[in-house]
């Protein structure tokens, strides 16, 4: 970062803290210049409650000895389940550190994530923008910290002082880009609306980093990302079915399909997830959410519980990964065994198949037509049993306001 824009406005560090940081809650920031050596005191970093890995000018694939230990670092951060956020570079060199990859592309990044880790945001320009991974791994390839003042003030300082990295007429269209987004441009450093947006790609889980007891931040460098022309995401493909911008998030310990029809969740979590558009991110009791009975929260006036969506289930035990694209019906809720029951029908790996547009479901379609990503499963056999496992269910937000309890969550 410029050192006379660095003044105004602080180093990403500082950033951060007033992005996330709790003003209710005694939080304490501890900044570390890695790419200077300098580091917590051995044994120091496993007890913050977690950390964040800034944007850095370096190469997350690089060779540096700092990017060696912090890939280690990081590493041994992940056995301990530690909660992290990485951003940028943080964002490719977790990518790197769970199995997956990151390297330069002909147009902005290519970074490819471990088999289990969550697509939450895609761009013409980078195709993984934003990914998590389990309840604890948040990533994201973009700068939730930088306000729009900052983003103005550093655009026009690069147009001046490095015009051969961002020309004139480059410039002024990511200004007037800025400029056509008067929700969030604003003199103040961090606006309301701009934390909101970053919780909006959020896992719910995760929510709770912002007010950590103690938060570390891990700086890996000064300079900020080279700004690429053309960066405001391209409208979506027009589609005729409705656009998957909910997504429902179900853990448990184990699945077992009893018959072809039916799937059981057993160890499934307390609290069902859901997060998606215009920055709403929450979590749910199980017991409500996969209640199907009649009249129940979810289920919609024609006796459909979420009108019947679609739905994946992915299973991260070992090196036996695999997905299974689904229909659900009837959850069966046992409170006694913590278990739910659904009624399914296994659906084949074809978009014409799916309910809806830009969801889960969709991209595990893609990337089994490409031979990527997670393996899919097109059939189940009865007394199969599968481990470490998460539903993850399409929906659309305008087709759940017929119920009520549903709306309402939405806001």
């Amino acid at each position: 970062m410029p050192t006379e824009v660095e003044k105004r406005y602080g180093h990403f560090g500082d950033m951060f803290e007033a992005l996330l940081k709790d003003e209710t809650a005694s939080a304490q920031w501890d900044t570390f210049f890695v790419v200077d050596n300098h580091w917590p005191a051995d044994g120091c970093l496993e007890t913050y409650k977690g950390i964040v890995v800034t944007g850095s000018a370096s190469d997350s694939f690089g060779t540096d000895s700092w990017i060696v230990r912090l890939r280690d670092e990081l590493a041994a951060a992940v056995r301990r389940r530690q909660r992290i956020l990485g951003v940028c570079f943080g964002c490719q060199i977790m990518a790197i550190v769970l199995g997956g990859s990151a390297g330069r592309a002909p147009v902005g990044l290519e970074i490819g994530t471990r088999r289990g880790a969550m697509l939450l945001a895609s761009s013409p320009k980078t195709r993984v923008e934003a990914w998590a991974y389990q309840d604890f791994i948040l990533c994201v390839q973009g700068h939730p910290e930088f306000s729009m003042d900052f983003m103005d003030t550093l655009i026009r300082w690069r147009t001046a002082n490095a015009p051969e990295a961002l020309p004139q007429h480059q410039a002024d269209e990511a200004l007037a880009q800025l400029r056509a987004q008067p929700r969030t441009y604003s003199p103040d450093y961090v606006s309301t609306t701009k934390i909101k947006a970053c919780s909006a790609v959020q896992p719910p889980s995760m929510k709770t980093f912002a007010s950590a007891v103690v938060l570390l931040a891990l700086i890996a460098g000064s300079g900020a990302r080279e700004l690429q022309p053309n960066y405001a995401p391209a409208p979506a493909p027009a589609t005729s079915k409705p656009i998957a911008d909910i997504v429902f998030v179900l853990s448990a310990e184990k699945a077992s399909f009893p018959s072809s029809s039916t799937l059981e969740l057993k160890g499934v979590s307390t609290t069902a997830q859901y997060y998606g558009a215009g920055a709403r991110a929450g979590l749910i009791s199980t017991p409500i959410f996969a209640n199907g009975s009649a009249g129940a929260e979810y289920v919609a006036s024609n006796g459909e519980w979420l009108n019947v969506p679609d739905a994946v289930l992915f299973s991260n035990s070992g090196s036996n990964n695999q997905a299974i694209l689904l229909s659900l019906q009837n959850p069966l809720y046992n409170e006694d065994d913590k278990t739910v029951t659904f009624t399914i029908t296994v659906l084949p790996a074809d978009e014409s198949a799916l309910k809806t547009a830009h969801g889960v479901t969709n991209e595990l379609v893609l990337e089994h037509a490409d031979n990527v990503g997670t393996p899919l499963t097109d059939a189940v056999k009865p007394g199969t049993v599968l481990t470490d496992v998460a539903l993850f269910i399409d929906e659309n937000r305008e087709s759940l306001k017929p119920i009520a309890e549903t709306k309402y969550h939405w806001g």
